[in-house]
């Protein structure tokens, strides 16, 4: 694992009924939406800078719809549900069946559906969204009326409570068309906070109003902001760059809080039967990283001509991923047969206090006996990060007392690029840079002839860990990767893979998938500020963002786990406990186990040497174990004769 404004210039007018076209509860009137300042040279003379006037043609309508079908057909994480139909408006009573009826027609293409309202039948979406596998985030309607408000805010404790909404938005724009005071809102977030324990909760608006109000903010679980380059005034081509100034700003605003795109979007000529009678909203994915994923509900109406389409199921390799209507996943075909063995699978990284790696002060014999003397009683194989004299003392110990390990080994291999997206700095000298790729020659001479050394022990090989991801401080170029695999498995009899967080399989390393035997990926919802009630799905969710671009390419899981103590740096600080690490771990351990997935849990042991001076450095406390070797609570009860008090009985 990795270690880890000035005001508006602009003012456009617009109505409430133009801004929200689900049907909302409130009347329209004119609001007045500031935007943002524009990226520098997006303007000229007060305009959007643009290279002449847009013409659609038959062509680009048909390229157009092609795109947003097939944008359809791969799914988005969500939709905003509104289930109106010709004729109704807000008020009428919704029944249950035409609420099922339109939600089957969304079931097949996401993942979330956000829904805006809790009275007039609206209250039974998240049931039936849940029934039906979707994940829901789930408003109450807050405008001038108290007695709706109050029906609202009711609503949505009562749909919490039945345990029927995964977040919690109370109001939505509410600030923007001053329906009611921030102290008054600020009240009602309050409450339903306090009614609901353990559920997220949050507000919904205009990015720039979280600047405009930090109380709201820092009341929010999770802080949603529309993103509507359209009304700004941006043209299509410049849309996303300015819908991630939107994002900046908003993170801006509210720094570690969680945050989600609850409604943007950049409304485009109907496409034909795709958005029949209404415009259409085509998504462009935001760029993914580790720490900076942004997760979308996207805005679109619903029409009859969507009805019977249904995304086909994509078949892949390990085993079904989510339900229902997520990618299917399963062990069917293989490339080639691999032979990859079963059982618990533990990173192992034996490194005590005042023992450091980059110091060349490394775990004695006996220290690595005594550890392996634990795992040995719940795990099988376990994986190592380099081919140093730590490596090689853990395999003579395997060898020399006969432990039954299997060993996933790696070359840890150092920067030959300068980084200058790293946070924590990754530049470098070119005679650095130099050294390190002659160090890493050498670590893949020694990752070879230890393969061949131990092949009753090594059952694959791994070259590199996190070298290509986009905040590594440690960055090898993919040609100079699929050098190193080449000569890696012309040398060795195992099967060969190289170990890469989640995103760069999706595009970076496509060049690469084809050299290796198998994908190993890495998934961490902590760092991605995901609460644990989301955590299992967003690991499943990962697997399948890789799994599904390579049919044919078998994937383990290589690092997967939570810490237990942070400074908040990369992370909330709440949610790195040991009670959030126990249910992590066994939610993991209860998927995998039954779908059948090798999967590495990360770590054995607390490690000190890791990240910053700070005791409280997330990087040191991602252990099932202490550094002392106590267990956590994850694992107290299958070592109760380690706990302090047995220990000195």
């Amino acid at each position: 694992m990795s270690r880890p404004g000035s005001p508006p210039n602009r003012v456009t007018t617009q109505t409430a009924a133009q801004t929200h076209d689900l049907g909302e509860h409130h009347q329209a009137r004119p609001v007045v939406h500031s935007g943002a300042q524009p990226a520098a040279g997006a303007l000229q003379s007060g305009r959007w800078a643009r290279s002449g006037p847009e013409v659609w043609t038959s062509e680009t309508r048909d390229a157009l719809g092609a795109e947003f079908t097939a944008t359809l057909q791969r799914g988005v994480h969500g939709l905003c549900f509104s289930p109106y139909l010709e004729g109704q408006q807000p008020g009428d009573q919704i029944g249950e069946a035409q609420i099922r009826e339109r939600l089957k027609i969304m079931q097949p293409h996401a993942r979330w559906i956000r829904s805006f309202s809790c009275t007039d039948g609206h209250e039974q979406t998240p049931r039936i969204a849940h029934e039906l596998g979707l994940k829901t985030l789930v408003g109450a309607w807050l405008g001038t009326d108290e007695a709706i408000n109050e029906r609202e805010l009711q609503g949505v404790i009562d749909v919490a409570r039945a345990g029927h909404a995964d977040i919690v938005a109370v109001g939505n724009e509410v600030l923007l068309r001053e329906d009611m005071s921030e102290d008054a809102l600020l009240g009602h977030l309050q409450r339903v906070k306090a009614a609901l324990p353990g559920v997220p909760v949050g507000y919904v608006d205009a990015y720039y109003l979280f600047e405009k109000h930090p109380r709201i903010t820092a009341a929010c679980d999770v802080v949603m902001t529309n993103c509507y380059p359209f009304w700004e005034g941006c043209p299509r081509e410049q849309a996303l760059a300015y819908m991630q100034t939107m994002v900046a700003r908003t993170r801006a605003a509210a720094p570690g809080k969680r945050d989600r795109l609850a409604r943007p979007g950049q409304r485009l000529p109907c496409l034909g039967a795709l958005a029949r009678g209404g415009d259409a909203v085509l998504r462009r994915q935001l760029p993914l990283g580790r720490r900076g994923r942004h997760r979308a509900l996207l805005l679109r109406r619903l029409r009859r001509s969507l009805e019977g389409r249904r995304r086909r199921r994509r078949r892949c390799l390990l085993g079904p991923v989510g339900q229902g209507r997520r990618a299917e996943v399963r062990m069917t075909t293989m490339r080639k047969p691999l032979n990859l063995p079963s059982g618990n699978a533990i990173c192992y990284s034996g490194y005590r206090d005042g023992q450091n790696p980059g110091e060349q002060t490394y775990p004695s014999l006996a220290e690595i006996r005594e550890d392996l003397a634990i795992l040995q009683r719940h795990w099988q194989l376990l994986r190592l990060y380099d081919c140093s004299p730590h490596a090689d003392r853990v395999l003579q110990v395997i060898e020399q007392d006969r432990l039954p390990f299997q060993v996933m080994l790696g070359a840890y291999l150092g920067a030959e690029m300068n980084n200058f997206g790293c946070p924590w700095g990754a530049t470098y000298t070119e005679e650095q840079l130099t050294a390190s790729r002659a160090e890493n020659a050498a670590e893949v001479d020694r990752l070879i002839a230890l393969a061949n050394r131990y092949p009753g022990i090594v059952f694959s090989v791994a070259v590199g860990n996190e070298a290509t991801v986009d905040w590594t401080d440690h960055f090898v170029p993919v040609p100079a990767m699929i050098d190193y695999v080449r000569r890696v498995k012309a040398a060795v009899r195992q099967p060969v893979t190289f170990c890469e967080n989640y995103v760069p399989w999706q595009h970076k390393l496509r060049d690469l998938v084809p050299e290796l035997d198998f994908i190993s990926l890495h998934t961490y919802p902590v760092w991605e500020y995901k609460h644990i009630h989301e955590a299992l799905d967003y690991t499943k969710d990962n697997l399948a963002s890789v799994a599904r671009l390579y049919p044919d390419k078998p994937i383990v899981i290589t690092e997967a786990g939570w810490c237990t103590n942070s400074n908040g740096r990369g992370m909330h600080a709440e949610h790195a406990v040991q009670e959030l690490q126990a249910t992590y771990y066994a939610d993991l351990m209860a998927w995998t186990e039954a779908e059948g997935l090798l999967c590495f849990v990360f770590e054995a042991f607390d490690e000190n040497w890791k990240g910053s001076p700070d005791p409280l450095e997330p990087e040191k406390h991602w252990g099932l174990f202490t550094t002392d070797r106590r267990p956590k609570l994850v694992m107290q009860a299958l070592y109760p004769d380690l706990l302090p008090q047995a220990a000195d009985a």
